[in-house]
């Protein structure tokens, strides 16, 4: 698996000593790359995530991501599994891109995992943020491969909780600077303004509610 030049949430002059052949494949050492990530975004990754809009909003569910995968050529890694990780099919090669932080991956190997492959290259990425927390994205930075962790989706029991926007799954989130917390861990991503007042969200806090 590799990235295509130019990754938008790490800095090419941070990640100067990847080099890539004349193909314009990645050659890295992933040790490396997690050191050059860890000097731009930090030994700890800050969240709040500042929330940028999708850059493709059009492929913000999982349904519209899949129906993209229908000539995927490469039998390495399922289309299920990167779409549940964000991306949509290009339809050149096996390159495949987030509908949120617009970052491109290809040449996807045996054994890779899109969740993991997805927070080593955009460890800002609000969608992965969102979805599986800030201690799956500094395991994948900062020190060993991880698996995303399990998301066990609870029914709300009072319709206070309800997203707003499915009108089904529990509230998972909270927007600054507003601070009202309306929507799921799935309909926040495609959030630009909050459903209840109408403000710009700048940023997003992700909830854990205990029992």
């Amino acid at each position: 698996m590799a990235a295509l030049d130019g990754v938008p949430f790490v800095e090419r002059r941070s990640i100067d000593r990847i080099e890539v052949d004349d193909a314009g494949r990645s050659n890295y050492n992933r040790d490396s790359l997690r050191s050059a990530i860890r000097n731009v975004v930090g030994t700890t990754i800050n969240y709040f995530a500042n929330h940028v809009v999708a850059r493709f909003p059009q492929y913000v569910t999982i349904e519209s991501r899949l129906a993209t995968f229908k000539d995927w050529p490469n039998p390495a890694i399922t289309p299920l599994e990167l779409a549940e990780a964000g991306f949509f099919y290009s339809g050149q090669s096996d390159l495949v891109t987030c509908f949120h932080c617009a970052n491109s991956l290809l040449e996807w190997i045996k054994n890779d995992n899109a969740w993991v492959n997805h927070a080593l290259f955009s460890p800002c990425c609000t969608f992965i943020y969102i979805m599986c927390g800030v201690r799956f994205i500094e395991s994948v930075t900062g020190r060993n491969d991880s698996v995303r962790p399990a998301i066990t989706k609870v029914e709300p029991a009072n319709s206070r909780y309800t997203c707003k926007v499915c009108l089904e799954k529990e509230v998972g989130c909270c927007f600054y600077p507003c601070d009202h917390a309306v929507t799921c861990i799935d309909c926040t991503p495609g959030v630009a303004t909050c459903p209840l007042c109408r403000s710009f969200v700048a940023g997003v806090f992700r909830l854990k509610f205990i029992d």
